[in-house]
């Protein structure tokens, strides 16, 4: 192989290495938002309720589950990611049990907030410049996408790991 062919496969390698490092320290970084999300949510729900139409549909006590859930998630997700940064054994295992608690109280949270929207039975679009009915009539229904499309990015992390852990 020549001296030039040599080069641009360096440079190549050396790009691929750059791409891959870039990913995962971005992968890293959204699992750190996850996990701050999980705790910070689940501790405000603990202080101050969870959605008010869950709560009114299912028990206070969802209040007690769903925040706990969140922080326990968040917890165990950061745990996971420490124990990654100090290459200890076990991490992979206390990130996916992080992920999947936290995917579980998205999925509640989505469900939770569908359940509420049919309970009330208004299934009415709201115009542009038309005021919302008063709090406790209407349920809003964008928190069930929000809670749906968290729940899938917690599910691709997922993926990412069970892939991961295959190529080991």
């Amino acid at each position: 192989m020549s001296n030039e062919a040599f080069d641009r496969l360096e440079q190549a390698a050396d790009r691929v290495a750059t791409w891959a490092e870039w990913e995962r320290a971005n992968r890293v970084g959204l699992l750190w938002i996850h996990a701050a999300v999980g705790v910070t949510a689940g501790a405000q729900m603990l202080a101050f309720g969870s959605a008010a139409n869950i709560e009114d549909l299912v028990g206070i006590w969802v209040r007690t589950a769903l925040g706990l859930l969140g922080i326990i998630g968040g917890v165990v997700l950061g745990a996971g990611i420490r124990r990654r940064k100090r290459r200890r054994r076990h991490w992979l295992e206390l990130e996916a049990v992080g992920l999947a608690l936290l995917g579980l109280w998205d999925l509640a949270m989505a469900a939770g907030m569908a359940a509420a929207r049919i309970a009330a039975g208004d299934f009415s679009p709201r115009a542009l410049w038309e005021p919302l009915p008063p709090p406790g009539t209407y349920v809003l229904p964008y928190p069930v996408s929000v809670y749906a499309g968290l729940f899938a990015l917690i599910c691709v992390h997922l993926w990412t790991l069970k892939r991961f852990k295959k190529g080991r």
